[in-house]
């Protein structure tokens, strides 16, 4: 009777080791696809008014009265293609200055920045995408725009 006791326990040792070993060689979560990049507005225009951020003809994430030197943080948004606008905020009425059709690629930084003299006739609007969004803890990334209109 004690062996098969023993007998019984081994079996059952051994049954319950089976039901832990796995073929399934497949992560335990699936892997994350990564379908969004990220844009950034900044406002770099000194002599023009404040301005409304639009994509695709409604105003971007609340920017509205976006002031000169006023940058937006980081806003994701899905890969595609979009119409970009800024709309000035004047006292005869609010009127489309800028646009430009843009692609936000998977995993992307974008800075959006509105560039130039209202009074030159030389405002702008430049996208200057950053190649790699990703750093170390331990590195910075830098990225500089020459935007001053009377500066060669």
């Amino acid at each position: 009777m004690r062996y098969i006791k023993l007998l019984a326990a081994g079996i059952a040792v051994l049954s319950l080791s089976a039901c832990l070993d796995s073929d399934n060689d497949s992560p335990p979560f699936p892997e994350t696809v990564v379908t969004t990049g990220q844009v950034r507005v900044v406002h770099a225009s000194a002599d023009a008014p404040m301005v409304n951020i639009k994509v695709n003809g409604t105003v971007f994430n609340n920017l509205t009265n976006v002031d000169y030197q006023v940058a937006s943080g980081l806003i994701e948004v899905n890969r595609g293609t979009y119409t970009l606008g800024v709309e000035a905020i004047t006292p005869a009425g609010n009127a489309d200055v800028l646009s430009r059709i843009a692609s936000v690629d998977t995993d992307r930084n974008y800075n959006v920045v509105a560039l130039g003299s209202v009074a030159a006739g030389t405002l702008d609007m430049a996208i200057v995408p950053a190649s790699d969004p990703a750093v170390a803890d331990d590195m910075v990334a830098v990225q500089i725009l020459h935007g001053a209109p009377d500066v060669p």
